[in-house]
């Protein structure tokens, strides 16, 4: 026989009982405990709490301003250097001015912090810039020429603040 205590929050019990005797005070003995017995280990659920989502802002398609205030200051460089070199940049040369060490960082730039964005307002990437690669001399040169919404916002003289 195995002596036990059992102490609840009003009293404390202290008996010696065999394993058979324990199986039916705890209600383990196969079957299903009746309501008589109280629930020694009652498990209380809690409701579930609500998870909050974050809201996205209403996206108007063709909103070049509300697209332009979504951007990162780095996207908004890009977009600014590029506007500024209408015959076109060289990723050598606009890497240091984005703060990149080396230009092939720039494509994790514009995929994900330009082109994605402006997809989400129905701008394609051919309507901010355009890139093309040569090979001059068995040397690869990647540049970046600005799109027709880059160069109509430079007709007007704003700039990407």
């Amino acid at each position: 026989m195995s002596k036990i205590t059992i102490r609840r929050a009003d009293m404390t019990i202290e008996a010696e009982l065999s394993f058979d005797q324990l199986k039916e005070l705890l209600g383990m003995n196969g079957h299903k405990p009746s309501g008589e017995q109280p629930q020694l280990f009652e498990v209380v659920n809690e409701p579930r709490r609500k998870r909050r989502t974050a809201t996205k802002p209403h996206i108007q398609h063709g909103d070049m301003s509300a697209y332009l205030r979504g951007l990162s200051t780095r996207a908004k460089n890009f977009l600014n250097t590029v506007r500024e070199h209408p015959q076109g940049i060289d990723a050598e040369e606009l890497a240091p001015a984005l703060g990149f060490a080396t230009a092939n960082q720039i494509g994790g730039l514009t995929g994900p912090g330009v082109v994605k964005i402006a997809k989400q307002y129905g701008f394609n990437a051919g309507d901010l810039y355009t890139s093309a690669v040569t090979f001059p001399n068995g040397k690869r040169k990647r540049m970046f020429y600005p799109g027709k919404l880059l160069l109509r916002n430079e007709a007007e003289k704003t700039r990407v603040v």
